[in-house]
């Protein structure tokens, strides 16, 4: 499918992965193809401006889609059941993580605090800290989802998904298989050209 469907926030992290790719493309066109005739470099820098622009209303589309999909009962149930099995394997694999996000929520007071009394200081040094605290959550999540049971269960609920939507929106289908196929023209693109010998 278009991202991992875990939670709410998984379609802003396929969000945030389109920026970055596309923040990466931006620049790419230019670098990669540096030895390439101006006309031709422009063209492609053009290309990619269009692929990424199509990925994103593609995205938007499939959001849509998947929203009304995760609303379904069975779909809802299998999404809040497959994110306790991956809460259960990160805590696992990092027993740390729940006393870092327990205090996660304890720095919004010294956050707000902090703002009015405009210590610029203390906010950067929070700032950092929950910097520190999202890196160590996303490798537990990382570490967790490469687990085999985990990785099926993935699966399995991607599988679910994908079937509700296609039958919400049978165009659903094709739009997915146009993403993943964006998604790889734009991923290619941004890949340093070899050097030339």
């Amino acid at each position: 499918m278009v991202a991992l469907t875990l939670a709410p926030d998984s379609m802003r992290h396929a969000s945030v992965r389109l920026v970055l790719l596309g923040a990466a493309l931006v620049a790419a066109p230019a670098a990669a193809h540096a030895q390439a005739r101006p006309e031709a470099a422009i063209r492609n820098a053009a290309e990619v401006e269009a692929w990424f622009g199509e990925l994103q209303d593609l995205h938007d589309k499939l959001e849509d889609i998947q929203t009304r999909a995760l609303a379904d009962a069975q779909i809802s149930a299998a999404q809040t059941e497959l994110g306790a099995r991956i809460k259960l394997a990160m805590e696992r694999v990092d027993p740390t993580l729940q006393k870092s996000l327990s205090r996660m929520e304890a720095m919004e007071a010294e956050v707000s605090s902090a703002g009015q009394r405009r210590d610029a200081a203390k906010l950067q040094q929070l700032s950092d800290e929950a910097e520190q605290i999202q890196r160590q959550f996303l490798s537990a999540q990382q570490r967790a989802l490469q687990q085999p049971e985990i990785a099926a269960l993935v699966a399995g609920f991607q599988q679910k998904l994908e079937r509700k939507m296609l039958e919400l929106s049978p165009r659903s289908e094709r739009l997915v298989a146009r993403f993943r196929e964006l998604e790889a023209k734009l991923a290619s693109q941004a890949q340093p050209a070899a050097p030339s010998r």
